[in-house]
Order: C-alpha cells, then sequence, then structure tokens
C-alpha cells in the first residue's frame, strides 16, 4: 500500500461545518423553483364541457353517451392500476362484475336506491380487490398477469356456477331501479342515465386527479418506476401498491355498478376475459399513466365500435384491430402520447435550442466554501452507530460474505475497499436490506435490523446510494427529493391535498438541491441529467432522509477523475454526528475522507484500522495490490 500522498490532508476536513451540515440539522433555508401546481386549466373545461353540449344536442345518443362515461370510468380504474403504480392487469373485469352483481342483486331483492347501490357495489369490489391485492402484489411480471388473470377467469366461473343466484348463462334479471334522487327515473332515452354517469365520472376523475398530484400518488410513481429505491427512501411498496390496486378495484366496481343501474341488467359477459381485454387496450390506445388519456382511449374505442359495427357487422373487429395496430405504431405513447410528441417537435422547429457555449461543462460543482458557524457537540465517545455479529452471506456453495464483525461509531467516516470480488458491495446490500444475511446479526445503534425490510431501515434512519445511480427516471429531481423528505416525515401516503402544497417540504427540497449545485436541474427528468448530476441526486435522495448512518457504494464511479474529489468535498460537509461507511476504489479519496478503513478480501476482514496501519500493513500490499506477486 502507498503511502499518503504529500498534498493530501494528514485526516478528513471537519465535518459538520458549512450549509450542508446546517440543512441536513433542520436550519431553514431558502431555495429557487416551483412544483407544479393542482389547478383546473381552460382547456380541461373544455374538454368536460363538451359531453355536456353533445348529449344536449344530440338527445338520441344519449344511451351511447351513458355507456362511453360509464366505460371511461372503468378505463380509469385501470389507469390507477397500470399506468400509476404500474400493475399490469389481465382480470380487471372481475372487480367490474363484481359491482355489478352487488349493485342488481340489492336491486333484485329489493333495495333498489341508486346511490347506495353503487356504494354497495364499491365496496363490495374494494374487498374483493384488497383480498386479491396480497396475491397480485407478491408476484411480479408476467405473473402478476397471470394471477389477475387467475382471478378473473374463477370469478366468471364462480357466478357461471351459481346461476341460482347470479342467472348464469340467461343474466341477472328483474333489477328494479328507483328513481335517482326520489325525482329521476330511468327511461328509455337514457337522459337520467346519462347524467347519473356523467357526474359519477367527473367526481371520480377529481379524486383520481388530486390523488395523483399528492405524496401519495408521487410514491405510487416512484414505486412503479423503481420500486427497490422506493423501499429505501422508507416507502413501504407492497402496501401502496395494495391500496392503489383496491382503489383502482373499487372504481371498477364502481363502474359496474353504474352500468348494472342504467341497463337494469347484469350478464356473465360483465366479468369476462374479453372485458378486461378491452379495457386494457383502451388504455393504451388513449395513453398508459395520463388520465385523460383513459378517458380519450375509452372514448374512441366506444365510438369506433358503435360505428363500424354498424357499418360492417361481419368484419368490424377487424377494422377495429387494424386501427389499433395503426395507432400504437405511429402514436408511441397513445393518442395522447402522439399529440404530445407532435406538438415537442412543431415548437423545436419554431424555436430550436440556443447551443450550448463553448468550454460549458455539465458536471459536479462542489458548494461554495461554507461560512464559519457555531461547531456542534460532537457525538457520545464510543456510542456504536451500526455494528455486525458474524455476519454471513452465501451464494449456493459461494461464501460471498463470511464472518463479518464491524463497529462503526456514531460520527465515523469509515472506508471499506479491497480487490474486486471482495464482498464488498455485497456487504452493503445487507447491511441496507437489499439482501437478507445467511447468519449473523446487524443491529443500527440498539436497534436489530437483521430482518428488517429496507423501508424499516430506512425509517430508522439508514440511508444509502447505490454503485450505479438509482433513480426515477421519469420524477423530477424536486419531485425525488420532496418524495424523500416526505417519506422521512411520514406524510408520503396522504392524498387529500397536492405536494405542491406542501410548503415547508418543497422549501427543504430546493435548499438541499441549491446545496448540491442542483437547483438548475430541479425541473429536469432524473433520466435526462448528465451522469455527474445523477450521482448527486442519488446522494441528495439520501441526505433528505436526515439519516444517522449514511451508506455510500462507490459515489465516484462513473464521475470523472477531477470532479470525484469536489463529490467528496460535499461529503466532507455532512453533518459530524452521520456516520458515513463508504465503499471507494481511489486510495487518494480514501486518504482524504476516512478516519478508519476496513479490508475485505474474499468476504472476510483482512484488516480495520487507521488509514497509516493500514498503509504500513504487509498483506494489504500482498493481497490487495500484488506486490508479492511482483517481487
Amino acid at each position: 500500500m502507498p503511502a499518503r500522498p504529500a498534498h493530501l490532508p494528514a485526516a478528513a476536513p471537519a465535518p459538520g461545518t458549512g450549509p450542508l451540515a446546517r440543512l441536513l440539522r433542520g436550519a431553514p433555508a431558502q431555495g429557487a423553483g416551483r412544483l407544479p401546481r393542482d389547478r383546473w386549466r381552460p382547456r380541461e373545461a373544455a374538454f368536460w364541457l363538451a359531453p355536456v353540449l353533445w348529449t344536449l344536442a344530440l338527445p338520441g345518443y344519449r344511451l351511447l353517451a351513458s355507456q362511453v362515461f360509464i366505460t371511461g370510468l372503468f378505463a380509469l380504474s385501470l389507469d390507477l392500476v397500470l399506468g400509476t403504480a404500474g400493475i399490469a392487469s389481465l382480470g380487471h373485469a372481475a372487480f367490474f362484475g363484481a359491482g355489478a352483481y352487488t349493485a342488481g342483486l340489492l336491486a333484485v331483492h329489493g333495495w333498489g336506491e341508486p346511490i347506495t347501490g353503487l356504494a354497495a357495489a364499491a365496496a363490495a369490489a374494494a374487498l374483493l380487490a384488497w383480498a386479491s391485492a396480497f396475491l397480485v402484489v407478491r408476484a411480479s411480471g408476467l405473473g402478476r398477469l397471470m394471477v389477475t388473470l387467475g382471478i378473473g377467469l374463477l370469478l366468471h366461473e364462480a357466478a357461471n356456477r351459481a346461476a341460482p343466484v347470479t342467472g348464469g348463462v340467461d343474466g341477472l334479471s328483474g333489477v328494479r331501479m328507483w328513481p335517482l334522487l326520489g325525482r329521476f327515473g330511468f327511461d328509455l332515452m337514457g337522459s337520467t342515465a346519462c347524467a347519473y354517469a356523467l357526474v359519477v365520472l367527473f367526481l371520480a376523475f377529481a379524486a383520481l386527479r388530486r390523488l395523483a398530484a399528492s405524496p401519495f400518488g408521487l410514491s405510487l410513481r416512484a414505486a412503479r418506476e423503481n420500486p427497490a429505491r422506493a423501499a429505501a427512501l422508507g416507502g413501504p411498496v407492497p402496501q401502496r401498491l395494495r391500496a392503489a390496486f383496491t382503489i383502482g378495484g373499487a372504481l371498477a366496481g364502481l363502474a359496474g355498478g353504474l352500468l348494472a343501474q342504467t341497463t337494469q341488467f347484469v350478464g356473465l359477459d360483465f366479468l369476462s376475459f374479453s372485458r378486461s381485454a378491452d379495457l386494457l387496450v383502451m388504455v393504451v390506445l388513449g395513453g398508459v399513466g395520463r388520465p385523460y388519456g383513459a378517458l380519450v382511449g375509452a372514448t374512441l374505442f366506444m365510438l369506433a365500435q358503435d360505428r363500424l359495427s354498424g357499418l360492417d357487422p361481419t368484419y368490424w373487429q377487424l377494422w377495429l384491430g387494424l386501427l389499433l395496430v395503426a395507432v400504437v405504431l405511429f402514436a408511441r405513447g397513445g393518442v395522447l402520447g402522439g399529440l404530445d410528441a407532435l406538438v415537442r417537435r412543431l415548437r423545436r422547429r419554431a424555436s430550436p435550442a440556443a447551443p450550448r457555449a463553448e468550454g460549458e461543462r455539465v458536471a459536479i460543482s462542489a458548494p461554495a466554501a461554507p461560512r464559519a458557524e457555531p461547531a456542534r457537540a460532537p457525538p457520545p465517545a464510543g456510542a456504536a452507530a451500526l455494528r455486525t455479529e458474524r455476519l454471513c452471506r452465501s451464494f449456493g456453495d459461494l461464501r460471498a460474505v463470511s464472518e463479518v464483525a464491524l463497529t462503526i461509531p456514531a460520527g465515523a467516516r469509515h472506508a471499506l475497499i479491497g480487490p474486486n470480488g471482495a464482498g464488498k458491495s455485497t456487504l452493503v446490500h445487507l447491511l441496507g436490506g437489499d439482501l437478507a444475511p445467511s447468519a449473523g446479526e446487524i443491529w443500527l445503534g440498539d436497534e436489530r435490523i437483521t430482518r428488517l425490510p429496507q423501508h424499516a431501515r430506512a425509517r430508522l434512519g439508514l440511508a444509502r446510494t447505490y454503485q450505479v445511480s438509482s433513480l426515477f427516471p421519469g420524477l423530477t429531481a424536486l419531485e425525488a427529493v420532496v418524495l424523500a423528505v416526505c417519506e422521512r416525515k411520514g406524510i408520503a401516503a396522504a392524498w387529500g391535498h397536492p405536494a405542491a402544497s406542501l410548503a415547508e417540504e418543497a422549501d427543504e427540497a430546493r435548499a438541499l438541491l441549491e446545496t448540491l449545485h442542483l437547483e438548475g436541474e430541479a425541473g429536469a427528468p432524473a433520466r435526462l441529467l448528465p451522469y455527474g448530476k445523477q450521482r448527486l441526486l442519488d446522494l441528495a435522495l439520501a441526505l433528505a432522509l436526515r439519516p444517522r448512518f449514511l451508506l455510500l457504494d462507490e459515489p465516484a464511479a462513473g464521475v470523472p477523475s477531477g470532479e470525484a474529489g469536489e463529490l467528496f468535498e460535499v461529503l466532507a460537509r455532512l453533518p459530524a454526528e452521520m456516520a458515513v461507511l463508504f465503499i471507494e476504489h481511489d486510495m487518494e479519496l480514501v486518504f482524504r475522507f476516512a478516519s478508519r478503513i476496513t479490508v475485505l478480501v474474499a468476504g472476510q476482514v483482512l484488516i480495520e484500522g487507521t488509514p497509516a496501519e493500514v498503509a504500513r500493513d504487509r498483506r494489504v500490499r500482498e493481497v490487495y495490490l500484488g506486490e508479492a506477486q511482483r517481487a
């Protein structure tokens, strides 16, 4: 091991000074930029005015319009599950049918009041969705599709077998609805049904719009894009996905109950696979993840189906299929996605982007030198922030981590080094909760966290970054950090108010971005950031949790060598009470930042000591630098 380079300081810069430390202790700071506001725009008013004018101008189409509105509500329910939460479903008709049969059976057995019947339909579908969610969320990928498909087929067969109750293949007849609000009967022209369906659709859309703009909606988007990172911020991802699936099921039941009440009939086709498949087509047609896309897709599908079946009763499905293929091929992201792409293209032609100034850098920039400020009291001597006891992890016959015992005191700057394949990243994954140990124990302060899930460790004060930046590609830098702050404060599951109304949390997030020189990228999606700034954003997400223990897995990996030092200057300004364990291959950076070093070889601790002790150790020179082979 070479001696410490002469130009490096004998020890890490004194931590706990500067604006970053002050911010992480909770001192107020001001930042620039804004989160998008949840406000209704004039064009949205025009969108909702259009169906009102349609039904007023063409009363003969009111029955069709009511079908369109109900199908739009059904499509909204799947868009929440698929577009927001990322759960693909091929059995969503199960909840639609459950709501329909609930509302229909109530009416058949003497309770035909529409509003309470609709509430019962939503509740029954929500209960079914909640029970199903435990299976659906547990699976992943194609497994989820198969589970949802199986649930739909099971419910369809159950309704068929229960013919004395459901009517079987003949359907449930005798559904008699009372007048809506005691005044408006369900007439053959569909006037009441049309108005009823439109009002319910609008109310459901407004609630979903608020949910999407809330911290809960933000957490669902994060879980869809990167569930592991969402858990590392403290979010209970399975619980959030189950909640979204339950809400989506309730909305589907609401749509099914509406159809049963307005048509006064329920059949097995309400539960059919073809209804689930058609629904998926509608959402994709309009644009996944866009609530208005679900409405547009449902409207286009229903109108095309109505017109094409009238023009060509035999081959109308062929023409509809060709239309859908054309949209998918030529309008990526659905109809609304294609329109957005067209608008962006036209804007680029009208105002081409200004060329970047010569020599302009898009890279990491360290914060300005801090002003002097009062020093904080040091942490209690000897207090352990994290310790492990005989920690092991095996992959088959390979022992990746073996009998590792670490004790890292509060406020420590501890480096973990070793040759490639030594088990460093595996050890960090064990500490962070990404992997479960085969044996041994892990303690965070006085809390035993060996078997705790990742999100529970984050809530106890353990945060981490990743060797390869693990971000939320579709979330802006500001949205991601606001979500991290909300997770820390325990308000990420709130959905009654938009995230933009959280002034304190937004100010903290903007201040943290500004401290890390990311304020100029606050509104940029993470996938568009230069790699160096992605590394800083990864760090910002961890720091937003204000952890007592911070894990850094090669924080300078992929960062240009001239800027890696600047990244570590950022780390040097962390609060004195925060313990840091980091992996790094650049020995200059290790000597500059670390107060103690652990050398890991073949999954075992070779030596732990001060940088000077490690540098003098002959075993380190032989194993880590291979001096024995060169001798």
